[in-house]
């Protein structure tokens, strides 16, 4: 087959840049600085795709590996700006399978050897269904879906180092989503942290379901049922898959001011959290042409 000019392949690419919108071609306008949110639990993210390292005494676990297109750059550098290594993350989970939360994903298992950790539904949509993913709207052509070391199901438990993760699927928003349950240590001091992410209800909508084969509908009822579960657990400090779920710019702010009471530790950050994403889910399936507030979550 005949290769295009080079002119012709510039502008395709330059298409590809302009149909990622200002997340994809200002990636590093997302950077923000990584954080020790409590204990043995640091924020390693940017202003938008959360990323985060526990420290479990044996090696680092990673929580979800940001965006693509820039996510492999600020994610080394934020987890060095930590005080980290990143070769020394040896498990990173990845709570579902967007490409808002596995962009860096692939680096690091081909990098450093970590082992990859997903749902066994997100595995299959990955293997199945891979433009479920959104990888076709990346402007990066090196991200590409992955192979996981190890697929979960409901009720599994993990040991990471001293940290024991239990893991709940919770689909809906995708079919692999899950929640993350986890022991955090600061000294004698523990909690129970809980990570979610797949929050938006952009996969809900009419045309998206038109388009992977739900003509009744069931994934709304799906994605509500998941989150009326998770809010029945105990968490005291949420770790959320994007910063405007918890608030945590804000709440960054508000520690500020107020440096001797830290804001995430606070289990009514999950509870808010879910009362406000089942009375938005509700809302949505009484009218399902209201709109959305998040984007690809």
């Amino acid at each position: 087959m005949q290769r295009k000019p080079m002119i012709e392949r510039y502008h395709d690419q330059e298409e590809r840049r302009k149909a990622c919108g200002p997340l994809g071609r200002d990636f590093y306008k997302r950077y923000m600085k990584p954080f020790n949110m409590w204990g043995n639990l640091w924020y390693v993210g940017d202003n938008w795709c959360s990323s985060y390292i526990v420290d479990t005494g044996d090696g680092l676990l990673m929580l979800d590996a940001g965006c693509p297109a820039g996510a492999i750059a600020m994610t080394i550098q934020t987890i060095w700006e930590a005080g980290f290594n990143p070769r020394d993350v040896k498990w990173l989970v990845l709570d579902h399978e967007h490409i808002d939360h596995i962009g860096a994903a692939g680096f690091m298992q081909k990098m450093f050897g970590t082992k990859l950790v997903t749902s066994a539904a997100a595995a299959r949509t990955m293997r199945e269904h891979p433009e479920w993913t959104g990888l076709q709207d990346s402007s990066d052509c090196f991200d590409e879906v992955f192979v996981p070391d190890i697929e979960v199901n409901e009720g599994d438990i993990l040991h990471f180092g001293k940290v024991t993760m239990e893991f709940k699927m919770a689909p809906g928003h995708m079919p692999g989503a899950m929640a993350m349950f986890f022991n955090l240590e600061d000294g004698e001091e523990t909690r129970r942290a809980g990570f979610f992410g797949a929050h938006g209800v952009n996969t809900i909508t009419n045309e998206y379901l038109d388009e992977i084969g739900d003509y009744d509908r069931v994934t709304r009822q799906i994605f509500l049922e998941s989150c009326r579960r998770m809010r029945q657990e105990k968490v005291d400090i949420f770790v959320s898959g994007h910063t405007g779920m918890n608030k945590i710019l804000a709440k960054l702010e508000q520690w500020k001011e107020d440096p001797e009471v830290n804001p995430f530790d606070n289990p009514e950050n999950w509870n808010i959290f879910f009362d406000n994403k089942i009375a938005e889910i509700e809302a949505f399936i009484k009218d399902p042409t209201r709109g959305f507030k998040y984007g690809v979550g």
